[in-house]
């Protein structure tokens, strides 16, 4: 099943609540201006968010100083020495580079990340494939974040957000 929305007229929020409440599987797609994010569900968690504004895994761990340059090269090479690719994260672990915990801490900071973006977004088209086989398929580690969690934290970051701009302005204007 295929739903397609624009974003003005269901807010991604209300999209991801229907998604966790009815404990859906498959991939939610959102196309705003010239960037395209994507969220996979499991039984309504998220099990991968990415945007293309962000860094892929291998540069994130290389840029935290987790592995060296040659370490992300190395793990590449074997990548694509394989007939069926395994998710560099996988290919690190197995070679002794990075540890899963590691790696599965920093997949869930880059989910909670595009996350966070995808629901900034306040335009564009909005594709749900509902599809369990496409959702595992797409499911990188043994990791899945809690979605209502996830919106209560974005509700609250906003919040405080607008909290922070208000005393500011007020200082601003106050003699």
């Amino acid at each position: 099943m295929a739903l397609s929305t624009h974003i003005q007229g269901l807010s991604t929020n209300e999209l991801l609540q229907v998604i966790s409440n009815g404990r859906l599987s498959g991939v939610l797609t959102v196309v705003s201006q010239f960037r395209t994010g994507r969220i996979v569900f499991t039984w309504g968690r998220v099990t991968h968010a990415s945007t293309d504004t962000q860094g892929r895994l291998g540069e994130v761990l290389l840029r935290e100083g987790i592995i060296s340059a040659q370490d992300l090269e190395s793990a590449l090479h074997v990548q694509r020495g394989q007939r069926k690719q395994r998710p560099i994260g996988t290919v690190l672990q197995s070679m002794g580079l990075a540890e899963k915990n590691t790696i599965a801490r920093t997949l869930k900071e880059q989910m909670k990340d595009a996350f966070f973006e995808l629901i900034e977004w306040k335009e564009g088209v909005a594709h749900l494939q509902i599809d369990m086989a496409m959702a595992l398929a797409s499911v990188k580690l043994d990791v899945s974040l809690d979605t209502q969690g996830l919106l209560l934290e974005a509700a609250r970051i906003e919040l405080l957000s607008n909290v922070v701009f208000h005393r500011v302005i007020k200082r601003r204007l106050s003699p």
